[in-house]
């Protein structure tokens, strides 16, 4: 469509100068040919390539020669010439820079070289008023056309920079942040921490015996597990807090303006909403989450050390769990910490 668009222009252009002095039939013949068929030709050519790009490269060249040549046509009168030459250097340089512009100017040159084989080399650089009305379409049109390719471009660039952006925080499987994100976000936090002293508590959790849910349901029914944890955590935190899949069934949550036992309120929340989300999919499943909290204090040599003794504590309930199921071998229900 830009080039439709663009070459329609750039013909209005020609037939403003064209119609202003006596020309041959000729010029009418390839007048409606550059104007209606070219963009047509150009754009089917390039679907139907094996290198679609590379075969693009090769049209904006073609219509630098198109452009060289017509202004041979219309015997080099100076302001539609100009114009001309400006919008195909203006699309060359938008596509490859000052290198690509070089090479349409060699485009423009072959053209003109087209255009004294064909119609002569007949100079005239005065331009009537019809000529330079055209010449001021094409100038106009072309800038709000340029205009709006490079604000679509703009729009474009900045959704794909935002879905970069979420795909390179978020884990792809359970949705929430991912290691990289909250490693970043911890540091930041407990450096805050130091400056400003608030209650900010790290909670670890991970699936008991999720090994034994691979082995016995399948891969598929663990990464439906994942999914749950992770909505589970989401739901039940609040807006400022960060939740994070740090790896396998191991997530993390820093829980901004709380203490450990309003963590340990949020881990039991997490604990029945996983229990409401299994009971509504898989009913005979019943999982435990182990978990570990830890507040931010001034003990702490590092954010590295605060997860360190987070993580220390998980594994503490994760044994104390092991040895009370170990006492109560008939209890399959899940406890919560």
């Amino acid at each position: 469509m830009p080039r439709i668009v663009g070459v329609l222009l750039c013909g209005i252009c020609l037939i403003c100068a064209v119609s202003s002095q006596p020309y041959d039939s000729l010029h009418w013949i390839l007048a409606p040919y550059f104007m209606l068929v070219w963009p047509h030709l150009a754009y089917h050519w390039a679907m139907r390539s094996a290198h679609p790009l590379r075969a693009e490269l090769i049209n904006l060249w073609l219509d630098s020669l198109h452009a060289g040549f017509w202004m041979v046509a219309i015997h080099m009168s100076l302001v539609p010439s100009v114009a001309l030459a400006m919008a195909v250097c203006l699309n060359n340089i938008t596509v490859g820079g000052l290198r690509f512009l070089g090479m349409g100017l060699t485009g423009i040159l072959a053209g003109l070289l087209l255009g004294a084989v064909v119609w002569g080399w007949d100079i005239r650089l005065a331009s009537d008023l019809n000529a330079q009305l055209g010449s001021a379409v094409l100038v106009m049109g072309y800038a709000l056309l340029m205009g709006h390719i490079l604000f679509t471009l703009a729009t474009r660039l900045k959704v794909s920079s935002r879905e970069l952006r979420h795909l390179s925080e978020h884990d792809a499987l359970s949705g929430v942040h991912n290691r990289r994100y909250f490693d970043r976000c911890l540091a930041q936090t407990f450096s805050q921490f130091l400056r400003h002293p608030r209650q900010v508590t790290l909670l670890m959790c991970d699936v008991d015996d999720f090994k034994s849910v691979n082995d016995s349901h399948g891969h598929a029914v663990g990464d439906r597990v994942i999914v749950a944890v992770g909505k589970a955590l989401s739901a039940c935190a609040r807006g400022g807090d960060v939740v994070a899949r740090l790896g396998g069934d191991e997530f993390a949550v820093l829980l901004v303006d709380a203490n450990e036992a309003q963590a340990m309120g949020y881990a039991t929340r997490v604990q029945t909403a996983l229990d409401d989300m299994l009971r509504a999919s898989s009913p005979s499943m019943q999982l435990r989450l182990s978990v570990g909290c830890v507040a931010a204090h001034k003990e702490l040599r590092d954010h590295d050390h605060w997860l360190e003794r987070t993580d220390h504590a998980q594994y503490l309930d994760k044994s104390t769990s092991r040895s009370r199921k170990m006492l109560l071998s008939g209890t399959t229900q899940p406890v919560c910490t």
